[in-house]
């Protein structure tokens, strides 16, 4: 059963500083020895609250009648319940791990007794699991164990028994305490190994030990050994766990040592500092596989607990476990939002771009933007990943919304032009590639998306049965803009024969109308198309030389007859011949 740490309430804490009433201190029943110590046993933890009262009740007076006033004071339910209800606390409800170590202070008890008490699996008895704290320090545990019997009677009376087995070496555990306060070691160690002699299942006195020990800066593998003896009576010893912590640092052994952050932050989930020591352990070994499968029975162990839900997804994150961390995420922001941080939206983005999930990872973008509105990088991301979902539209709106944000953010002009290519806005993209080259972004890039439009809809021109003069036409301003701004060889040939092709084409597809209509222009623009044509499959031959030998003499046979054709449609009218005529 896990202890769980919890805040104080307020009230309670007012009303345990305020005094308690000396009235209810002489309800006890008996005389007492003021010299014997002090127990209170609380309320135990139960799924129906009636029976956690009454076993604490049947606890109390189980104890009471088996031990002897003279050797031991037990505060009466009248006592703890006028402390309680002076504050308002519910009387029914079991104390938290924090509000029964401040009871016990108040009622001037050296040692309390919790645990749990539900109906068995079968639901014919009871078990219950119980423990002693030592008041002056709520991480000084002796587990007393678990227990089962048909009647609440009958456990009660099994957990008399072992906390008066655990009681017995009490004066033992003080004497330890007081020899290593003394800095008396030898008195310390003598006073723990007789305690132990005596009930070899003591932690608080192995506790005492590893203090000894430390303060006198004995080896770790001595205190390591210790520490593990007390952790196998009791697993959750918070007191054993941070001594083999320190034990393993000092051997330099990471990876146990990682493993036990690990257990001791299941033990104590709430404490920030030490969700920090865990987090940054696992970073700097990058052992963090050791302990995935730890924190996730911490946070099972722990629902509710959004500090350690954030620790797991942390760990997720960093072993690239993306699905469980998506899942683990989306629960973490529901249950506080203040975790919808950058970090957040971040790692949840990368692990859907991860896994291809773009839809995803846009929508994710998208709610990052509402979020931080003035953060032109995350319209930016938005507009990549809506375009790899094929949002294009969507995509083009979060670009511009990026650049009205940040005229200079990186990327984003290019992916406006990307974009309108993507949706075929061939116009637009032409526009935005002109934007694009003013405001300094690469020139051959931009050389190379315009070079894209033109060769789609050169193969369109090229594809069509029959070809015709428009086709041809839409192709020249980009593979012209694709070479006058490129730099790059491939893409300057390639545009160079596109160019030269379409030029090639359109002489062809002109000249007949030219003929037709003994047009001068006509011939003299068939002309114009067929020297272009020439000049530009020349330079661009290295992009498809077979098609450019193919060409190249159909060009040069045709010039000659198209020469001809600007001598004939070209050459001035003949004056009248008025030789031999009379005047």
């Amino acid at each position: 059963m896990v202890r769980h740490q919890s805040r104080v309430l307020a009230a309670l804490a007012v009303t345990l500083l305020g005094g308690f009433p000396a009235s209810s201190v002489a309800q006890l029943t008996r005389p007492p020895n003021p010299n014997a110590p002090m127990l209170v046993v609380v309320t135990f933890k139960s799924n129906d609250k009636k029976t956690g009262v009454d076993f604490a009740e049947t606890v109390r007076d189980r104890i009471t009648g088996d031990v002897s006033y003279r050797d031991l004071q037990v505060q009466s339910k009248q006592n703890i319940d006028a402390t309680l209800q002076a504050s308002g606390y519910d009387l029914t409800a079991a104390l938290t791990e924090g509000d029964a170590n401040l009871l016990a202070k108040q009622l001037r008890a050296d040692e309390y007794i919790e645990g749990t008490i539900n109906k068995n699996a079968a639901g014919n008895g009871y078990v219950a699991e119980s423990w002693m704290v030592l008041t002056y320090d709520q991480n000084m545990v002796q587990p007393l164990g678990t227990f089962e019997g048909a009647k609440v009677v009958d456990v009660a009376s099994q957990i008399s028994k072992s906390y008066q087995t655990a009681h017995k070496v009490y004066d033992e555990v003080s004497k330890c305490r007081s020899a290593r306060r003394e800095s008396k070691y030898a008195d310390a160690m003598s006073a723990a190994t007789s305690g132990i002699g005596r009930y070899p299942k003591s932690t608080l006195l192995r506790i005492c030990e590893i203090a000894t020990m430390n303060d006198q800066k004995r080896p770790p593998a001595e205190v390591l050994k210790v520490a593990q003896e007390i952790l196998a009576i009791d697993p959750k010893s918070k007191m054993a766990l941070e001594a083999e912590i320190d034990a393993y640092d000092k051997l330099g052994d990471k990876d146990k040592k990682i493993a036990t952050l690990t257990n001791l932050l299941a033990a104590d989930p709430t404490n920030a500092k030490l969700q920090q020591t865990v987090v940054y352990e696992l970073a700097a070994s990058g052992k963090y596989e050791i302990a995935k499968t730890i924190i996730a029975k911490a946070v099972e162990d722990n629902p509710g607990d959004v500090s350690l839900v954030k620790l797991y997804w942390q760990v997720l994150y960093a072993v690239k476990d993306n699905k469980t961390m998506l899942r683990v995420g989306e629960e973490m922001v529901k249950m506080d939002t203040s975790f919808a941080d950058t970090t957040y939206y971040d790692r949840t983005i990368d692990a859907y771009r991860t896994d291809s999930a773009w839809a995803k990872a846009a929508e994710t973008a998208a709610r990052a933007t509402q979020k931080y509105p003035r953060r032109a990088d995350y319209w930016v991301q938005r507009g990549q990943l809506e375009l790899r979902a094929g949002q294009v539209k969507q995509a083009i709106t979060s670009l511009r919304r990026a650049l009205d944000l940040d005229p200079k953010i990186p990327g984003a002009r290019m992916l406006i032009v990307s974009s309108l290519v993507d949706a075929s806005e061939y116009d637009s993209a032409m526009v935005a590639m002109h934007e694009a080259l003013k405001a300094g972004e690469d020139a051959d890039r931009i050389g190379q998306f315009a070079l894209a439009i033109g060769s789609r809809l050169f193969k369109v021109a090229n594809d069509a049965q029959p070809k015709t003069i428009p086709t041809w036409q839409k192709v020249l301003p980009y593979v012209a803009y694709a070479d006058s701004v490129a730099k790059d060889r491939t893409t300057k040939n390639t545009a160079k024969f596109e160019m030269g092709v379409s030029h090639y084409y359109l002489a062809t597809l002109t000249y007949p109308d030219v003929v037709t209509q003994k047009s001068c222009d006509g011939a003299k623009q068939v002309q114009d198309y067929l020297i272009s044509a020439s000049g530009e499959l020349q330079f661009g031959g290295a992009t498809n030389p077979a098609a450019v030998n193919q060409l190249m003499p159909a060009i040069q046979q045709m010039q000659t007859a198209v020469e001809q054709a600007v001598k004939v449609f070209c050459a001035p009218p003949k004056k009248p011949d008025t030789k031999g005529q009379k005047p």
